[in-house]
């Protein structure tokens, strides 16, 4: 917590790694792990790396395997964007799939929840709803992911329940050697995917859904059919600040409460008429391009957030004004007038 608020004071752009699969790491204490650096309020990325078994590592000993009673899955180096992805090497990478304290259905579980965070939180399609029912309705990130993690298992037919089980089907023949790591998408370059990215891949051509059915789940598990005004405005919200490879910026917009300033500046939701402009490079629809900067190459500086700049209501003359943004713009280098 020291480091990440003395980065957010500094504006110095920063990211976190982990490794799941490491010895008397349960599939709990993993959870529970990486929801403790949300609850933080860490939001710029973090990433999660299996743990492998390497030559010359403490952790290939023989009296080390067996103290910790590791099993060791061969499977294809876990490489991405890599071309001519489909062709299998023979130069396997041992892969920590079970240990003493995590079995290999939880270790795939985990797997599963590694996907869900970057993809949900750290690559953005989900990141702002998460922090606007936290500052809004008082919905922990942990209440929030735990719950849709279960969800993911449960709705199949839904776009995120369709990613779900397509992950773990590749997985199980991952494991198998019988495929590469990752995904390929036809018309998105002939490499191969992290299981992430390409879930946001895919769903810029899914968006109305996938939203539509996050927002039901919300209502249901949340039981907010009560306070629907403002939990629209955390959705427009959530949408304004993804960036999407099909939308010409810069673009005015107008909302009805102050949610920029929920999140960001801890101000108490109302209902006030606010203008901002929304700024991000245009792709003009072009999906490899998109997601090679803003996906691959923009990951860990949070590329997938637009700007923002807020226009305040003078006497109904709308003049610039500076909002306070987080850390990941401001190194990007956003300068506001």
């Amino acid at each position: 917590q020291d480091f990440i608020n003395k980065y957010e004071k500094e504006k110095i752009s920063s990211y976190i790694e982990l490794i799941w699969g490491l010895p008397e790491e349960t599939l709990e204490s993993f959870k529970s792990g990486v929801l403790k650096i949300i609850e933080m309020n860490y939001h710029n990325y973090l990433d999660v790396h299996l743990m492998m078994v390497l030559p010359n590592a403490p952790i290939s000993n023989p009296g080390f395997l067996e103290k910790y009673q590791i099993k060791v899955t061969h499977a294809q180096p876990r490489f991405s964007h890599r071309s001519n992805p489909k062709k299998l090497v023979d130069d396997l990478v041992g892969f920590v799939t079970a240990t003493k304290t995590c079995n290999r259905t939880q270790w795939i579980e985990g797997h599963q929840f590694r996907w869900l965070i970057i993809f949900g939180h750290y690559l953005g399609p989900l990141q702002y709803i998460a922090r606007g029912l936290n500052k809004v309705y008082n919905i922990s990130f942990t209440e929030f992911y735990l719950s849709l993690f279960e969800f993911c298992k449960k709705n199949s037919t839904t776009f995120i329940g369709t990613e779900y089980n397509n992950i773990i089907s590749n997985l199980d023949l991952i494991l198998k050697n019988k495929r590469h790591w990752g995904d390929i998408i036809d018309g998105v370059g002939d490499i191969n995917w992290e299981v992430d990215e390409a879930t946001c891949i895919r769903l810029t051509k899914k968006k109305d859904l996938f939203y539509k059915e996050i927002k039901n789940f919300i209502l249901k598990n949340f039981n907010l059919y009560d306070d629907l005004i403002f939990l629209d405005e955390i959705f427009s919200y959530q949408k304004l600040r993804l960036h999407d490879p099909n939308t010409n910026y810069p673009f005015e917009v107008e909302m009805s409460s102050n949610i920029h300033d929920v999140i960001y500046n801890d101000e108490k939701i109302k209902s006030i008429k606010s203008k901002y402009i929304i700024n991000g490079e245009n792709f003009n629809g072009n999906l490899y391009e998109w997601a090679k900067k803003i996906l691959w190459f923009g990951r860990r500086t949070a590329s997938y957030k637009t700007k923002i700049k807020a226009l305040i209501n003078k006497k109904d003359n709308y003049v610039d004004e500076v909002f306070k943004i987080d850390s990941t713009l401001a190194n990007q280098g956003y300068k506001q007038s």
